[in-house]
């Protein structure tokens, strides 16, 4: 997740970041908090289960008859803001609200009901909002089409056939209202919501009846799981927020497929999602409907934003290794799904010469209203999900083109194209940027086919629209699910992308995500639910350094940058430089153009300098624009004390350097101690094997994990600064309105950089081992991670100093030791669901889509034993609360040769806890064995470890047959003395 109060590209993102910082009527605003709750603007999710049942005629369901009340079943319901929104949204207009006891079946309600009834017919669906465009209708696509892959008139699965017109269905017209088209469980839950919210199937009826507003609570109604559902709403058009309404989105497991598309999936697929917009005092009924499991916010997340595969030992002077190229194949046999902003079908990163399209893969190409999107035998998928992000009412008062791009999977912003290449992009011979960086572009599984899910635009991404993308991806067949896109750490109950990844990792997929843009503030991490594989992001051993000369010719000093500027000075020649703090302009305060903020500068002042700005709040490439329009030839890009030595390559559009705070300091110190300064800027250039690497980025998130403390995350790092891969051609490199250049490859650097390379990896072990579960390849990852620099030292963070698993987790990925990982520690859905009834023993049943052996939903009981969070068998340690002593129980299984035999060390000890491990050996006498053992962690001095101490310990292999045979497995362990 990129910060908003510093993106490196883009007016879309920076204007938003200003708005924040002025003020806002958001959601999470103070202003807002300030309103009373109902005139808040919020969204939900409601996680419901069907049991695992069946499905059943109605008689059977309910007796016959639809009940006048839903039974009541316990569930939880949390009320929560927008999230990743740096304008907010707008406060919406007063409406008439309907009190909770007038609601539940009094004769006000019976009243308007009826006033309702007596409307016209066809009055509900144009006044209810459901026009489907799904299987059988005019504008539809073919039947198939999955979990809100939504298209415009002309869209459809890249060549096949529109669906025709049901008999006595006039062209233009709207289908019939979906409660009058049959039976079915999908009916009956339609019903059930319509019910609770005080209104009848008959009672939608009349379009401009006050009454028929007042009655209900439903304000809109969405089929997230309708392809080319779009919706109409009582006074306006979809998403433009002109009443009180909230968002609400209803997830029901194990529905089977519509016959009319309108709740739409596949039938294996136990999650299906709606989306409701009805007032708040009506979520309370809502979550006691029969199956409903949670009411969760659908709020906004962000995205979070070569040599790297030489640094990560895939290559070796640009030759592919062994490891890569013979035993994993490239990744040829992996299917990679990336839920991003999309995909530049055009890129060549994913031309398909000699590819094919594998016989298990389920999916589509949905193209929507774009008929120049082609999918591929190397691209074989792609949908856009975006029904949730118009029912957040942000595309109010913008233009059509920018409403249009939510009707397509084409990437109009770029970190989807250059994310999803990274993880399984083709080789590309000659890349670079503006010249910089040249060499083959290609993925981690450059072999692997890929699949594009966009569910993230300009402004975020909705919650539901990510689930539903996550849930299309695995029964489309993807093995490999990557997002580089998150929220705020939330209660894994209540988190979609939680909840997406548990269902994904119960059917054999991986899901890969970001830690992360929030460092390094502790406990900033997220995406941290223990069957998700988080990654955090640092340096490799390349960098794009340009030099800044101040000084006279006789007394001069030079300090070192990065930059991908394409703009350079005259050599030789030297330049007035001026602090941005003593360049404001009248009437404009010295902080705000110490930053370099738009219209902060005066141009008889910067005019020709070199002016020396300050990083934060705005993007880093709109400094250096502020800058040129003031008429000055060059930036030099300051850190403040917080980014330390974390320095960033961009594209500038003017000479210019990103310098560490350490460097700038001397800089300082020069402009304060002369009346005329002077100085020059270097071009930049690519320097291959820079020490020490790999450095912890100072943006990636830091743990604790702050939802369970008993997990350590990030679980690894991999290199997400100044990466290189594919890019929309849609958009600028600095995402600036006003910049038109267009480059085929770009430069970009985050978490979200990270993760698809952790991904790519991911696909190498999948074709190499496509029996393993998904907790087998992640701890392949983590136990093979190094915690050491190519410089003899320590992994450090940005300010130099040792850095420690909050920031790396196990260490930094090694590609060619996860391919033979030796021992692995193997993690069920069983061992997941006890862990969470270790958390909360009397949640019953669990609001995740777990189904034990009978078929019925896992459930919490309250007298059984389900151990502590901190037993599940995960590849590190975490004891957050220790007093006096605590023991941990771990297995491991073989995936080496055998027989074997592995020794226990404590590589690392912890200051003042003492480890011991038992046993000390674990004899295998065969592949796939299992062992267990235990880590006792006694107190020896609780001074020592009142605040987190770190260590570790590591499995070795002792082969008395081959000696050279030597397998290491190693597992962090963080502990502290105090609680909370």
């Amino acid at each position: 997740m990129r910060r908003a109060h510093e993106q490196p590209h883009g007016s879309r993102w920076t204007a938003r970041a200003r708005a924040g910082v002025q003020g806002s009527v958001g959601p999470g605003s103070a202003l807002n908090r300030s309103q009373p709750r109902w005139r808040r603007r919020g969204a939900f999710v409601a996680a419901t289960r069907a049991s695992g049942r069946r499905k059943k005629g109605k008689a059977e369901m309910d007796g016959g008859r639809r009940p006048s009340s839903p039974e009541l079943d316990k569930t939880t319901m949390v009320k929560g803001e927008h999230t990743g929104l740096a304008s907010g949204t707008r406060e919406d207009e007063p409406m008439a609200r309907i009190a909770p006891g007038e609601v539940k079946g009094g004769g006000l309600r019976r009243r308007r009901l009826a006033a309702c009834k007596r409307g016209k017919t066809g009055g509900a669906a144009r006044a209810w909002g459901v026009e489907l465009r799904g299987e059988g209708t005019e504008h539809g696509q073919s039947r198939g089409a999955r979990l809100g892959q939504g298209g415009g008139d002309s869209g459809g699965d890249n060549g096949a056939g529109q669906g025709k017109r049901r008999k006595g269905e006039r062209k233009g017209a709207l289908p019939m209202p979906f409660w009058e088209k049959g039976g079915g469980r999908e009916r009956e839950l339609w019903l059930r919501v319509l019910e609770a919210c005080g209104m009848g199937a008959s009672g939608l009826g009349d379009d401009s009846g006050d009454d028929c507003k007042k009655a209900s609570g439903v304000r809109r109604l969405h089929g997230v799981g309708v392809a080319g559902l779009t919706r109409r709403r009582l006074g306006g058009s979809a998403g433009t927020g002109g009443d009180r309404a909230t968002t609400y989105v209803i997830v029901f497991d194990g529905l089977p497929a519509s016959p009319s598309g309108l709740l739409a999936t596949v039938v294996t697929s136990p999650i299906q999602v709606i989306v409701v917009q009805i007032d708040e005092s009506f979520v309370g009924v809502i979550k006691q409907l029969p199956g409903v499991l949670a009411v969760i916010p659908d709020v906004l997340h962000k995205v979070h934003t070569t040599r790297s595969w030489d640094f990560l030992e895939l290559e070796r002077n640009g030759a592919a290794t062994g490891a890569w190229k013979d035993a994993a194949k490239y990744g040829v046999d992996a299917i990679i799904g990336n839920v991003d902003t999309g995909v530049w079908p055009e890129s060549a990163s994913f031309k398909d010469d000699g590819y094919s399209v594998p016989s298990r893969w389920r999916g589509k190409c949905i193209t929507g209203n774009d008929t120049t999107f082609k999918c591929n035998n190397k691209l074989i998928g792609a949908g856009f999900f975006n029904l949730g992000f118009l029912a957040s009412g942000l595309l109010q008062g913008k233009p059509p083109s920018q409403a249009a791009e939510l009707y397509t999977p084409r990437d109009y912003i770029g970190h989807g194209t250059h994310t999803l290449s990274t993880a399984g992009g083709g080789f590309v011979p000659d890349a670079s940027v503006f010249g910089h960086g040249k060499g083959t572009a290609k993925g981690g599984s450059p072999l692997a086919r890929v699949a594009a899910y966009k569910a993230c635009y300009a402004e975020g991404c909705s919650s539901s629209d990510i689930l539903a993308a996550m849930v299309t991806a695995v029964e489309d067949g993807v093995n490999v699910l990557s997002l580089s896109v998150g929220g705020p750490a939330d209660d894994y109950l209540s988190d979609p992308i939680a909840i997406g990844a548990f269902y994904a990792v119960q059917k054999g997929v991986i899901v890969v995500c970001s830690a992360s843009n929030s460092g390094p503030q502790p406990g900033s991490v997220t995406n941290v639910a223990p069957w998700i594989l988080t990654v955090g992001a640092s340096t490799m051993d390349r960098d794009f350094p340009a030099y800044v000369t101040f000084g006279g010719v006789t007394s001069s000093m030079t300090i070192k940058g990065q930059s991908l500027s394409n703009s350079t000075l005259p050599q030789g020649q030297r330049y007035a430089m001026i602090n941005a703090k003593n360049a404001n302009a009248a009437n404009v305060p010295s902080e705000n153009s110490t930053l370099c903020f738009p219209g902060s500068l005066d141009s008889d002042k910067v005019r020709g300098k070199i002016v020396v700005c300050t990083r934060g709040v705005n993007a880093r490439v709109e400094k250096g624009l502020v800058v040129k329009q003031a008429g000055g030839v060059g930036m030099v890009l300051c850190n403040y004390a917080g980014n330390g030595e974390d320095v960033i390559a961009d594209p500038h559009l003017i000479a210019a350097a990103h310098v560490s705070y350490s460097q700038c300091i001397n800089l300082f110190n020069y402009l304060g101690s002369t009346d005329n300064p002077v100085g020059y800027i270097t071009a930049s250039d690519a320097r291959l094997g820079v020490k020490p690497a790999p450095v912890m980025a100072a943006f990636s998130s830091r743990g604790p994990n702050p939802i369970t403390p008993q997990i350590l995350k990030p679980d690894i790092t991999a290199p997400g600064v100044s990466v290189i891969a594919a890019y929309s051609e849609a958009v600028s490199p600095t995402e600036l309105s006003f910049d038109d250049r267009r480059v085929p490859y770009n430069i970009m650097s985050g978490t979200s950089m990270s993760c698809p390379h952790v991904s790519g990896i991911v696909g190498l072990i999948k074709t190499k081992y496509p029996d393993w579960t998904p907790a087998m390849i992640k701890s392949a990852i983590m136990t093979t991670a190094i915690t050491g620099d190519n410089d003899s030292g320590k992994i450090r963070d940005e300010t130099g100093a040792a850095a420690t698993p909050f920031a790396y987790g196990s260490g930094h990925v090694r590609s060619v030791q996860a391919l033979d990982p030796g021992l692995v520690y193997d993690t069920t859905s069983a061992d997941y669901a006890d862990f969470l009834c270790a958390l909360r023993p009397t949640q019953n049943p669990l609001p995740l889509p777990v189904f034990g052996d009978d078929g019925k939903p896992r459930a919490c009981s309250q007298g059984a034993q389900y151990g502590r969070p901190e037993d599940l068998n995960y590849p590190s340690i975490a004891v957050p609360c220790l007093s006096g002593s605590a023991t941990v129980r771990r297995r491991v299984k073989n995936v080496g040769a055998a027989p074997c035999r592995y020794a226990v060390s404590v590589t690392e000890a912890l200051a003042g806890v003492k480890v011991t491990v038992y046993p000390p050996e674990l004899s295998f006498e065969s592949y796939g064995e299992e062992r267990e053992f235990t880590v006792r962690l006694e107190v020896q001095d609780a001074a020592a470890a009142a605040n987190y101490v770190f260590g570790s310990i590591e499995w070795s292999e002792e082969s008395e047959s081959d000696p050279d045979r030597k397998h290491r497995v190693r597992s962090p362990i963080v502990a502290k003395t105090t609680c909370g």
